[in-house]
């Protein structure tokens, strides 16, 4: 995620580019969430990082700078696919209580609001 937003690959991005950031964040997001929440997860047969391992993606670490895009494109076409289950848990991600409650998807704010913000 750090070299996407990088100078590097902010030369290199193309209009596609946005489509693959916002799904790596995404997927980034719930690897962090079923650190946090296995049980939830599990329970659920949501097992990203089983899924992840299974994608096999490169250590970019390794992969010289001129092909970086290039490996995340290839790894996001593969994870994207609608046949991947990858891409079914993150689908599904939002239908856990605790993600919405992270990310606010109803979009109510429950806090009161600060005085001099009504």
């Amino acid at each position: 995620m750090i070299w996407l937003h990088g100078p590097e690959a902010k030369k290199a991005k193309n209009e596609s580019s946005g489509l693959m950031v916002a799904y790596f964040e995404q997927w980034l997001n719930g690897l962090v969430y079923e650190l946090f929440f296995p049980g939830e997860f599990h329970t659920r047969k949501l097992k990203l990082f089983d899924e992840t391992a299974k994608l096999n993606p490169p250590d970019l670490a390794q992969v010289p700078e001129s092909r970086k895009l290039a490996a995340l494109q290839e790894v996001f076409t593969k994870a994207n696919d609608p046949n991947t289950t990858l891409r079914g848990m993150l689908f599904d991600l939002r239908s856990l209580d605790v993600v919405r409650v992270i990310e606010d998807v109803s979009g109510l704010n429950t806090e009161p609001p600060v005085k001099g913000e009504i």
